[in-house]
């Protein structure tokens, strides 16, 4: 569709005397429409990578001459836009690593963020008889890995001291089978509930009342999930499990929001 895409854009560009393309991915089939649509008219292009292309580790499901084709149609287009923008550092040094013809100057970096009004209308906290734990996001098939979590989760829930019954662990996002099937193995089967998508809305607000949030990345990959920010718009202490030396880690023990562990240490955990 990013061909159709194009010639509907050049011919809105001609009528409507637009000035300037911006486009961002993902899907990163935006770009080529802007590519072209840019090759065409000449106006200035801004393209915005809000996630990595060929180096994403989505293509370890994909065929190899995909991967060759796609980094080939990347190089091009970061040589051609007139700017380029990414939401973290990270990604940004990735992208120059991946093109390094590209003059640093270039690329700009603009990080995600949340709005104020909706921190302003979200309740006060408020204890509960349940201690609620709640994670917000998918786990892409367990490459967000939330093992150690469960393992230490069930060790917590092992001392005689603790109610089992008053600590409920909440996951809002794409239900996948096999976080459940995970929960059974380190037997908190009985704590895990699996909400589903939710409205922005009640899911802020679900943060907001929330005694802790969970977040966790792919170790392997440069992330800076969005939901970092719904979190500090929930002020709500967050539990980080990621690499310590990564510009996420920096962020959450730059702004005192959480606690950063490494995904191996389930003690500390």
């Amino acid at each position: 569709w990013g061909l159709r895409a194009a010639v509907a854009a050049i011919g809105m560009i001609r009528r409507r005397r637009i000035t300037a393309i911006y486009s961002s991915s993902p899907t990163m089939t935006n770009h080529l429409t802007a590519y072209i649509a840019h090759q065409y008219t000449g106006i200035p292009w801004i393209a915005e990578f809000r996630d990595l292309w060929s180096q994403s580790d989505a293509y370890a499901d994909k065929w190899c001459w995909r991967q060759i084709l796609d980094r080939r149609f990347e190089r091009r287009m970061l040589r051609s836009a007139s700017r380029i923008v990414t939401i973290s550092g990270e990604l940004r040094d990735a992208l120059r690593q991946q093109c390094p013809s590209v003059d640093s100057g270039m690329f700009d970096v603009i990080t995600n963020g949340f709005d104020k009004e909706d921190q302003e209308r979200l309740p006060a906290f408020e204890c509960q008889p349940e201690f609620s734990v709640t994670y917000a996001g998918t786990f892409y098939g367990g490459k967000r890995d939330p093992s150690s979590f469960f393992a230490a989760l069930g060790e917590f829930l092992s001392d005689d001291n603790i109610d089992r019954a008053a600590v409920r662990i909440n996951i809002i996002g794409k239900p996948e089978n096999f976080v459940q099937e995970l929960a059974s193995r380190y037997g908190v089967q009985e704590n895990v509930r699996l909400l589903g998508v939710q409205p922005f809305r009640a899911t802020l607000e679900r943060l907001a009342r929330s005694y802790l949030l969970l977040l966790m990345t792919n170790p392997g990959y440069p992330e800076m999930p969005l939901k970092v920010f719904d979190y500090f718009c929930a002020r709500r202490p967050i539990l980080a499990i990621c690499p310590p030396a990564s510009e996420l880690a920096c962020r959450i023990a730059g702004t005192g929001a959480g606690v950063v562990l490494e995904p191996s240490n389930v003690p500390a955990i």
